[in-house]
């Protein structure tokens, strides 16, 4: 991630929001390397992005949670760096643990249900971003729709709890 590459994108995304007449929402990756060129951090690159095409974020809480513990970060310290505008949904989605080399890596494979941690960080998020619509994925290794449904009411719950502002983290 460089401003050759922010530059590139941004062309693109002005394109597809010209087009379709709406700003359009970008979606955080989950990443399981870092390149050796990049002149920004994923929160900082998007950050770029959304100032300068005024697209938003469908921020995946899963992928900044598992990108971060991946890589040795603060999930919490990773999502307050997002611009506080931008978020405009949520992606909820389970990852897997592999082992990996000398250690344990989470694969972003919507193959469970969502971790308790990443539950947390989405309560933050709501409190930080404010309450917008929110996606389930789950994918593979697809439970009874009961056991789907307790997912997409927890949702509910967050959603309708929320007595703090945007904001007030």
């Amino acid at each position: 991630m460089n401003d050759e590459t922010l530059d590139y994108l941004v062309e693109r995304i002005d394109q597809a929001q010209e087009l379709i007449g709406q700003p359009i929402l970008l979606e955080n990756i989950s990443s399981y390397m870092r390149f050796r060129d990049s002149t920004y951090d994923e929160p900082s690159f998007i950050n770029a992005l959304t100032e300068r095409t005024g697209a938003y974020v469908l921020m995946d809480v899963n992928n900044l949670w598992a990108n971060a513990v991946n890589f040795g970060e603060n999930p919490l310290t990773q999502l307050m760096e997002y611009r506080q505008s931008s978020v405009r949904g949520y992606h909820l989605a389970g990852c897997t643990r592999q082992q990996a080399g000398d250690g344990d890596v989470y694969i972003d494979y919507h193959g469970e249900a969502v971790h308790e941690t990443v539950w947390d960080l989405y309560e933050k998020a709501l409190r930080h971003f404010g309450p917008w619509p929110t996606l389930l994925e789950w994918e593979n290794h697809v439970p009874p729709l009961e056991r789907t449904l307790q997912e997409v009411s927890r949702i509910t719950r967050y959603l309708n709890d929320l007595s703090v502002a945007p904001g007030a983290t």
